[in-house]
């Protein structure tokens, strides 16, 4: 985990949902693991396949440092109104898989 940020409160009977967002990918030098950085934002009450279908998500949720609570209200309410009180948490995280084998077929 590199950052967390608590946007809003959850209380017993919310239901929690989330999304996340590739910010990087880089190869590590052996070529054999690969490092992610992901942007995960939690969403709470809200579904989040049925009810931001076709919505356009600002950009600012998923790219820049980790802001306050009240910089993520701001930008909801600005630009989707939907995400209003809805951010539960942000948080952005490094995950090392392998990374996918791409062989040569020779003939």
């Amino acid at each position: 985990l590199l950052e967390c940020s608590y946007i809003n409160n959850l209380h017993p009977g919310d239901t929690v949902g989330a999304m996340s967002f590739v910010k990087t990918l880089e190869e590590t030098v052996s070529g054999d693991m690969e490092s992610l950085v992901i942007r995960t934002v939690a969403l709470k009450n809200i579904n989040v396949v049925e009810d931001l279908r076709g919505v356009p998500l600002p950009m600012e949720l998923f790219n820049g440092p980790v802001k306050r609570p009240k910089d993520y209200e701001t930008i909801c309410q600005a630009e989707c109104p939907i995400l209003s009180n809805k951010i539960a948490a942000v948080l952005e995280r490094r995950i090392l898989r392998q990374a996918p084998r791409i062989q040569s077929f020779l003939l």
